[in-house]
């Protein structure tokens, strides 16, 4: 099979371990993952692990992957990343910390990456699962595990909700991810080899443009993070589906005006603590187009 690896990888992907019903720590470190720069060695963003049908994706926001060149063009910002993810479903001891690289510029060509020019949502196809086994998979060409013979933990389709609506703002969300640009340099508060959760609550719906909007604020690091939904089932389980990833924070602008030479400038002020997120809807839409 010339686009994929010759070997097979038994048992490198645990396919459907996440329980909708495990508590919030045990999801802390498995759901977002850390994306770099290759060339750079700098972090440019978070994203999640998706399994659905038999594939497995990276999710990240586009802008994590590629810039805007003229009206229609748009260009890698690196032709390979590298991908660390935890695999630990139980406490922080028994983590496994998986890395992989990605040649996105190979895979472009192969078709194996999709985006949209109206959606900040890019998948990347990593993986190809045996049909009749899906704990059997073939490494696409271009991706490369550091240590093989390990375990991802991919998010199933079916952990991410289609269902928000204007009935649901006010409702508990957790946001994951890898922000850099928080803390002070050479004074190491964070342990960013971790991912850090934020929370907050769905502040209201723009249906026009399919997007979220949260009460809790994003930093440069957070694109691409996977937010998820606090629902409770009953008295003691509580579920967490993924409704999508954060994009971008909304600022504050302040216009000045110069009426003695008619000119204005717009300037962004502050993040306001609201941000934007691409629903899982757009992302499984991408996903089956």
């Amino acid at each position: 099979m010339k686009n994929f690896w010759s070997f097979v990888f038994a048992v490198s992907v645990a396919m459907a371990t996440i329980s909708q019903g495990a508590p919030l720590a045990n999801l802390y470190s498995v759901y977002a993952i850390r994306i770099s720069s290759f060339e750079s060695k700098q972090d440019v963003g978070s994203g999640f692990l998706l399994q659905a049908s038999n594939s497995v994706y990276v999710v990240t926001a586009r802008h994590v992957l590629f810039h805007q060149e003229g009206t229609n063009g748009w260009k890698l910002n690196s032709k390979k990343i590298e991908v660390n993810a935890f695999t630990s479903m139980g406490s922080l001891t028994n983590e496994q910390l998986v890395t992989f690289t990605v040649d996105v510029d190979l895979l472009l060509t192969l078709d194996e990456v999709r985006y949209q020019a109206n959606r900040d949502i890019a998948l990347i196809r990593i993986e190809w699962c045996d049909p009749t086994n899906k704990s059997v998979v073939t490494l696409l060409r271009g991706v490369q595990m550091k240590s093989p013979g390990v375990v991802l933990t991919p998010a199933p389709e079916n952990q991410l909700t289609t269902t928000i609506d204007a009935s649901m703002v006010g409702a508990d969300v957790f946001l994951f991810g890898y922000p850099n640009s928080i803390g002070i340099p050479n004074h190491p508060q964070i342990d960013r080899t971790h991912p850090l959760v934020k929370k907050g609550i769905i502040a209201g719906i723009n249906p026009s443009k399919k997007t979220i909007i949260l009460d809790c604020p994003v930093y440069h690091g957070n694109s691409g993070g996977p937010v998820m939904l606090r629902q409770q089932v009953s008295l003691t389980t509580w579920e967490f589906p993924v409704i999508g990833i954060a994009v971008e924070y909304i600022p504050s602008l302040a216009v000045w005006e110069n009426k003695s030479i008619q000119t204005t400038n717009q300037v962004v002020l502050i993040n306001t603590g609201y941000s934007v997120v691409e629903s899982s809807e757009s992302i499984l839409s991408l996903v089956w187009q």
